[in-house]
């Protein structure tokens, strides 16, 4: 796992800042650059997702912009509930 598991438990949320490297949305992952790691977020049904305030979809999100997720981790899955690009 990259870093931003490290951040994160089985039961509680974390954040990850980094810059989108990839979507595939098909799939429901986002892929973000944080601290020259890639990561790979599933975005769930119910996330939330923000592009400069206002609220948008995955599909929206771009490479090279800068995001904030907040996730959890479900075994080696890190779900993304909130992804906010600024």
């Amino acid at each position: 796992m990259g870093v931003a598991a490290e951040t994160a438990s089985a039961t509680t949320s974390a954040t990850a800042k980094g810059v989108v490297k990839a979507v595939r949305p098909i799939f429901r992952q986002l892929y973000v650059t944080v601290n020259k790691n890639t990561d790979i977020f599933r975005v769930t049904t119910k996330a939330t997702v923000t592009l400069h305030g206002k609220v948008s979809s995955l599909t929206s999100l771009k490479a090279g912009e800068q995001v904030t997720v907040t996730y959890t981790v479900s075994g080696n899955r890190w779900n993304a509930s909130l992804v906010a690009v600024k």
